[in-house]
């Protein structure tokens, strides 16, 4: 699959042009973040770097993006890489990064990213990022179960996958800039919950308010460039992973009898 911005070994390129830029650079630590902010605990990344005089500013830039999305940042100063893998374990952090471009020329630069155990990130969760740097969702809208096994589990699963918050069969859905608030049926009455974008919500009945569109808007978004992805594009395997040996019908009810009253 190609990819914009990682490549066999992190994002790298040219400082100050393509991708290795400090507007994509806070973007990264923002993706990066966001797909690594699980749990209730206190979020920490490593951030280390070598002497190239353009390191300055992409550790400025990362660390702009991930407190902004909540993480707190330990800044080494210039350590080798396996510094930072090692680091990254023995310091419990959720993400460790290398700001290097090894044996490449100076002018060039690149941002490498460590999962909690200390190894290079898979390609699954190098991919989710990606996801994120190039659409950048604030808000995943799904239908709560699937209509051909009644299963519940998309929404969670890919809350789970994004590392966003979660709100299930949502009856009410209020958003701002920052955060969305979702009111849900429960059995005890309603329940409300606050999330921080980006967020999943899946949605129940009463949700839903219908809309009519009008020509003019019709026209408007025919002429809006839609984009056509698939499962591929985003490094994800729909490969089925369940093999069903046979299925077997109940058997026959026996006939009821009368009995005396």
């Amino acid at each position: 699959m190609a990819r914009k911005f990682f490549g066999t070994d992190g994002i790298r390129g040219r400082t100050n042009s393509g991708v290795m830029t400090a507007a994509t650079a806070m973007r990264v630590g923002q993706a990066a973040g966001t797909h690594f902010l699980r749990g209730d605990h206190r979020h920490r990344v490593v951030i280390g770097k070598d002497t190239r005089l353009s390191g300055y500013m992409m550790e400025s830039a990362l660390v702009a993006g991930f407190t902004s999305v909540g993480m707190d940042v330990v800044m080494t100063g210039p350590l080798p890489t396996p510094a930072i893998a090692m680091l990254t374990r023995e310091m419990r952090a959720d993400l460790g990064v290398m700001i290097s471009a090894s044996h490449n020329p100076f002018e060039d630069n690149g941002i490498k990213l460590f999962g909690p155990d200390g190894f290079k990130l898979s390609d699954e969760a190098e991919a989710s990022i990606e996801a994120l740097l190039e659409e950048q969702p604030q808000l995943v809208i799904l239908g709560k179960q699937a209509i051909d096994d009644d299963n519940n589990q998309t929404g969670q699963m890919l809350a789970g996958l994004l590392g966003g918050g979660q709100g299930t069969f949502a009856s009410k859905v209020e958003l701002t800039t920052s955060d969305v608030t979702v009111t849900r049926e429960v059995d005890g009455g309603l329940e409300t919950d606050k999330f921080n974008l980006p967020a999943i919500v899946t949605t129940d009945l009463r949700l839903n308010e219908p809309r009519y569109a009008s020509l003019p808007n019709i026209m408007k978004a025919k002429s809006k460039p839609l984009a056509q992805k698939t499962a591929a594009d985003y490094g994800v395997d729909v490969t089925p992973r369940i093999t069903t040996l046979k299925v077997v019908e109940p058997g026959k009810r026996q006939a009821g009898i009368k009995v005396a009253d």
